[in-house]
């Protein structure tokens, strides 16, 4: 499962380095710092440098405005955050 959480699609256009979109994808799934550290073999203290580029790259300042610009330019799916994916077997 965690390999399938990681995967993004290849952006060429993306401001963001590809540890900095695992950083937003696992922030987006309401990762904690701590979580997003771990799983990605990293220190807290790296995370938030991340979360710092982040913000500065897409003129930002809250998790919620980074998340809604990410989709907003295609470097997220609203299908890939949880409350926005809807059941496989909806009629």
């Amino acid at each position: 499962m965690r390999d399938t959480i990681l995967k993004m699609e290849p952006h060429a256009a993306s401001p963001l380095t590809d540890q900095e979109l695992k950083v937003l994808k696992l922030l987006s799934l309401g990762r904690l710092y701590k979580e997003v550290a771990k799983e990605l073999f990293i220190s807290e203290n790296t995370v938030r440098s991340h979360v710092r580029h982040i913000y500065s790259k897409l003129s930002v300042h809250s998790k919620a405005e980074m998340v809604f610009v990410a989709v907003r330019n295609s470097l997220l799916s609203l299908l890939s955050i949880p409350f926005f994916s809807f059941p496989e077997n909806i009629a």
